[in-house]
């Protein structure tokens, strides 16, 4: 494995608090080895911070590794240390980051990324104030009272599609994780779905055209950033539900021709796709669980579809229903890394 490919695969392990003793080791002497690793370990610090995982559980174990390896590394590199430790803010309590806190953070640490107009999903629009840190391409709290399709699949950018989901205030115990609303999982299917019976998973979507970002990834440095939070009421014991996210990168074609939709097409026929499914919620009504995953786009993409799951984890539970889970804080960001030779 690449020394890049295992310095992402340990930094997201530790940046989630996943990382043992032997990971951070490894770790380190990557960091201490490779000055790119260092830039980039800056650029992923900052992106993780953007995406939510202020009140992730645990994130303070993995802040802890990152100021003791910074601290370690050799005085040379001391302009890095000195970026990373002022970044690394101290320990917060499990709320959303302010925006002013965003804001102050983005020092233009991330070299060479640049600023634009974000877009918001349910045509909404904003500006970005996060310079340096990338183009926020959706940052949805499920505020509107747009209900998302139950029409499956999109075939058309702007707006949520899939099964049948409500959208509820606060529900079960379960209150959203910001604003008024969250985005409940109602069923495994949607109208008119064919052979229906049997499905224990349940789809969200969201087609995003990414043709106007196009200047910012066409040389291939490009990265889509996504993360969602999931909550859950109370389950029993037996019961295992897991989440998942996945991003896809599509020609126009592709995109608007319903051809997606067919059985395993987006595995082999998208331009590129990437998938994040190992989190198990937790019975705890009162926190929210963040799951992330990352896609370099190619330079030819025309539209990026956002897939957002949760299924019956067990053989032994499945059936098309959903008793009380659900999504909110929905994050994309565009961001550059160097482009691959």
């Amino acid at each position: 494995m690449a020394s890049e490919d295992r310095f992402a695969e340990l930094w997201t392990d530790n940046l989630e608090g996943d990382l043992d003793t032997a990971g951070q080791a490894e770790l380190q002497a990557l960091l201490e080895g490779d000055a790119a690793l260092r830039q980039q370990a800056i650029d992923l610090l900052q992106t993780h911070r953007l995406l939510g995982f202020a009140h992730q559980d645990r994130v303070e174990v993995g802040e802890a590794f990152v100021r003791s390896t910074v601290a370690d590394l050799p005085r040379s590199d001391g302009e890095f240390v000195h970026s990373v430790m002022n970044y690394i803010p101290s320990p917060v309590s499990a709320r959303r980051f302010p925006m002013k806190m965003l804001a102050a953070l983005a020092c233009g640490l991330l070299v060479g990324v640049l600023a634009t107009s974000a877009a918001w999903v349910y045509a909404k629009s904003r500006s970005s104030d996060l310079t340096g840190l990338g183009v926020v391409l959706m940052d949805e709290g499920f505020e509107s009272d747009l209900v998302p399709a139950g029409t499956g699949m999109p075939t058309q950018a702007g707006g949520w599609a899939g099964d049948y989901c409500e959208l509820v205030g606060e529900h079960q115990q379960v209150r959203p994780a910001s604003g008024r609303q969250m985005l409940r999982f109602l069923r495994a299917d949607y109208e008119n779905k064919p052979n229906a019976k049997g499905s224990y998973v349940s789809d969200i979507y969201y087609l995003f055209d990414i043709r106007p970002y196009r200047a910012k990834f066409e040389d291939g440095g490009g990265v889509v950033q996504l993360s969602a939070g999931f909550n859950a009421a109370t389950f029993p014991e037996y019961e295992k539900y897991q989440c998942s996210i996945s991003l896809y990168a599509l020609d126009a074609e592709m995109a608007t021709n319903g051809s997606m939709r067919s059985d395993n097409a987006l595995q082999t026929d998208s331009l590129a796709y990437a998938r994040a499914n190992r989190l198990f919620l937790d019975r705890r009504p009162e926190t929210w669980q963040r799951l992330a995953g990352e896609l370099r786009l190619p330079p030819n993409s025309d539209f990026l579809l956002v897939r957002i799951g949760l299924s019956h984890a067990t053989a032994a539970q499945r059936h098309l229903d959903f008793p009380g889970h659900y999504l909110d804080d929905v994050r994309m960001v565009l961001t550059r890394r160097s482009p691959l030779p």
